[in-house]
């Protein structure tokens, strides 16, 4: 796991995303996406994604080890 200085930011998130090509990966369950998708829903809701990211790091990261 990364955070601090290396964690995920609002630019880093917005070039991925710039970038993504539309497409589920094989390796993560339905289950981890929607939940990917409802807390960054709610921060960008919120207007708090900066504050946000690096919990949600943590708990995708947490949710890919264990499986959901």
């Amino acid at each position: 796991m990364i955070f601090g200085t290396d964690s995920l930011t609002n630019q880093t998130l917005n070039r991925i995303m710039e970038q993504a090509v539309e497409s589920s990966p094989k390796n993560v369950s339905k289950e981890v996406l929607e939940k990917l998708d409802y807390l960054i829903g709610n921060a960008l809701r919120d207007q708090d994604v900066e504050n946000r990211l690096p919990q949600i790091q943590r708990e995708i990261e947490s949710s890919l080890q264990v499986g959901v």
